[in-house]
C-alpha cells in the first residue's frame, strides 16, 4: 500500500497538469497587449491633433478673399439691389459697381466707389455688422478700363476728373499706378489716391465737386 502511493501522487499530479495550463500555453502576449492602454491610446489619440489643421483655412481669410477677388461673382447684384448709401438701382450701372462682402454674412453692392468709402468710413449708419468685421470683408471695385473686380484695397484712385459716375464725381478705380498716371493724362484728374489715404471729409467734399 504504501508502495502504491507515489503512483497515486504522480497520477494525481498528471491529472492536476492536464487540467491547469502550463504558463507556456496561456496567451500571455495577447493579454499583455489588451493591458496595455498606453499603446494604444498613443495610437487612438493622435488623430485629436487634426482640428488644428482642419482649422487652419479660418486663420487665412486674407488668402481666401484674394483668390475671390480675380473673380466676379460679388460684382453680381440682383436686379432689385439697392444701395444701402444712395438708395439707387446697383444693377442700372454695371460698369461702377463696388461690393463689400462679409465673411459669411451679408453682401452689400454700392453704385461707385464713392458711396462705398462713406459705407466704409460709417457702418454702423447702414445697419452694417460690427466694424471689426471689415477687416475680414471682400471689397471689390470696378476697374475703369477692363470693367473687371479688383480688390478695392489695393486699387488706385483718380479724383478729379472729367469722368462722373451715376452720383456725380467720383474716385475712378485702376488696376495699376501707371494705368491711374494714364488716366489723369486723358482725363484731366488731379491727383492720385491709395485705399487707405481716402477720408471722410475727401469723400463728403467730391459730392460739392471740391477735389482734397
Amino acid at each position: 500500500m504504501k508502495a502504491g502511493r507515489p503512483l497515486a501522487f504522480l497520477g494525481a499530479f498528471s491529472l492536476w497538469a492536464l487540467l491547469v495550463p502550463s504558463e507556456a500555453s496561456v496567451p500571455w502576449a495577447t493579454v499583455a497587449e489588451a493591458s496595455a492602454p498606453k499603446a494604444t491610446t498613443a495610437g487612438t489619440s493622435a488623430p485629436k491633433a487634426a482640428p488644428a489643421e482642419v482649422s487652419l483655412p479660418k486663420a487665412a481669410p486674407a488668402e481666401v478673399s484674394a483668390l475671390k477677388v480675380t473673380t466676379p461673382l460679388v460684382l453680381k447684384p440682383g436686379p432689385k439691389s439697392l444701395c444701402p448709401v444712395c438708395g439707387m438701382l446697383v444693377s442700372k450701372y454695371p460698369n461702377w459697381v463696388a461690393a463689400i462682402a462679409y465673411e459669411g454674412g451679408p453682401v452689400f453692392y454700392f453704385d461707385g466707389a464713392k458711396d462705398m468709402f462713406k459705407f466704409l468710413h460709417n457702418p454702423s449708419r447702414y445697419k452694417a455688422p460690427a466694424a471689426g468685421d471689415l477687416a475680414k470683408a471682400l471689397l471689390q471695385v470696378t476697374d475703369y478700363y477692363s470693367l473687371r473686380p479688383l480688390d478695392a484695397r489695393t486699387a488706385w484712385y483718380v479724383i478729379g476728373s472729367k469722368v462722373l459716375g451715376p452720383m456725380g464725381h467720383e474716385l475712378i478705380p485702376l488696376a495699376s499706378e501707371a494705368e491711374a498716371r494714364d488716366f489723369m493724362k486723358d482725363h484731366k484728374g488731379l491727383r492720385i489716391v491709395r485705399f487707405e489715404e481716402v477720408s471722410p471729409k475727401q469723400v463728403a467734399e467730391l459730392d460739392k465737386g471740391v477735389f482734397l
